[in-house]
């Protein structure tokens, strides 16, 4: 079921950024962060069963739409005319908090699962915790591995640019605001 969430995320990104570095460094920080969720069933001594094995793929799809915004926005700026460092500086200032609230309201939504609160709660309490573990762990990943995953990946592109964008981080002439909110 991993595999085929995996597969589907894969699919899904490449078709969005016609590339195989952006769907490589994405999958790379969400696999990464299936260890969030071991280490956090590890710690509170929860089994690792059908409950929290849907928390892991909770986190791929959450791991998987950051990274989609953080490249996004690298992208555009790129595009702006940034270099690929300054590009990738730049939408991770941008893409912080977005990701930051994201991975905050997760885990405020699942602490009263994970704290088994209320009638039932029991039974999802490992899909609770597993995410929570998941999405710590991420939101570092999805702002550290991702871009340099990425940044490594494409470095050679910038080799194939024109001088006009290939300049060391010289922006070109654009509305960096209005493109950034695009």
């Amino acid at each position: 079921m991993l595999i085929l969430a995996i597969i589907l995320v894969f699919t899904v990104l490449l078709v969005e950024f016609r590339t195989f570095a952006a769907p490589l460094a994405i999958l790379a920080s969400a696999l990464l962060s299936t260890s969030g969720v071991v280490i956090a069933l590890l710690i509170t001594h929860t089994s690792f069963n059908i409950s929290s094995f849907m928390g892991l793929i909770m986190v791929v799809g959450i791991v998987a739409k950051n990274g989609i915004l953080l490249l996004d926005a690298d992208q555009k700026f790129r595009s702006a005319g940034f270099s690929a460092e300054e590009a990738m500086i730049q939408a991770g200032r941008r893409r912080l908090r977005p990701i930051t609230m994201t991975a905050l309201a997760a885990i405020a939504g699942m602490l009263p699962l994970a704290l088994a609160f209320g009638a039932g709660s029991q039974m999802l309490q490992p899909l609770a915790i597993g995410v929570i573990g998941g999405i710590l762990i991420s939101m570092i990943l999805s702002l550290v591995i991702t871009p340099a995953v990425h940044f490594y990946l494409t470095r050679s592109d910038a080799a194939t640019l024109p001088p006009q964008m290939a300049d060391a981080g010289q922006p070109a002439p654009v509305d960096l605001e209005r493109t950034a909110q695009n």
